[in-house]
């Protein structure tokens, strides 16, 4: 078995995180249970992306991304983060 790969998220990413945020089980799980539409997600990653102060990295096993882990600043002065993990 190969080692899992931590690579940083890129916006091609943007779709297969999507995909894992809506489905049923995440949805379940996460503290925002309604379904992100599209436009919605697409103008979140993008805000994301260019806070350089937010993580977003993705698990990769055999070249096929498995999972996605976020750190989300929600205090710039304490460094306090958001942290969510979502395995596809």
């Amino acid at each position: 078995m190969e080692p899992i790969k931590i690579i940083i998220a890129k916006k091609s990413y943007s779709k297969l995180i999507w995909e894992w945020r809506n489905d049923n089980l995440s949805r379940k799980m996460s503290g925002d249970s309604k379904f992100i539409e599209w436009e919605e997600h697409s103008k979140w990653f993008e805000k994301f992306l260019a806070d350089e102060q937010n993580y977003i990295f993705i698990g990769i096993i055999n070249k096929e991304a498995i999972g996605v882990v976020r750190f989300e600043i929600i205090d710039t002065f304490s460094y306090d983060y958001n942290l969510s993990i979502n395995i596809g």
